[in-house]
């Protein structure tokens, strides 16, 4: 679990293992939850920020000014796990879909 604040809120980025089970394994997928500032929960239950058919873990979070940057894990067959990053802007009443925005990193991989 990763939180950062951007001056006017917090964003947390947690593996959760609520999807589906792929080849009778459990798979952990990436998400997140914004706090305002005196700490009232804004996205009950959370919100996915990548919730692909290949596990994603080992989140973190960076945060200034209304826009985070979301960084994590995915399995990808080809690589192994790599990491991602993912743009993630809020505001106090919404969040836009975050995307990944980025390739695997040649140095970031396990």
């Amino acid at each position: 679990m990763a939180a950062a604040w951007d001056g006017s809120e917090w964003v947390t980025t947690f593996a959760d293992f609520r999807s589906t089970v792929v080849n009778e394994a459990v798979r952990s997928d990436l998400y997140a939850g914004r706090f305002d500032d005196t700490g009232a929960v804004l996205d009950p239950g959370g919100f996915a920020v990548a919730a692909e058919e290949v596990p994603e873990m080992f989140p973190h979070v960076a945060g200034n000014g209304g826009a985070f940057l979301v960084g994590g894990s995915v399995f990808r067959a080809e690589t192994g796990y790599a990491s991602y990053r993912i743009g993630l802007r809020t505001s106090a009443s919404s969040v836009d879909a975050p995307a990944v925005a980025t390739a695997p990193s040649e140095t970031a991989r396990r």
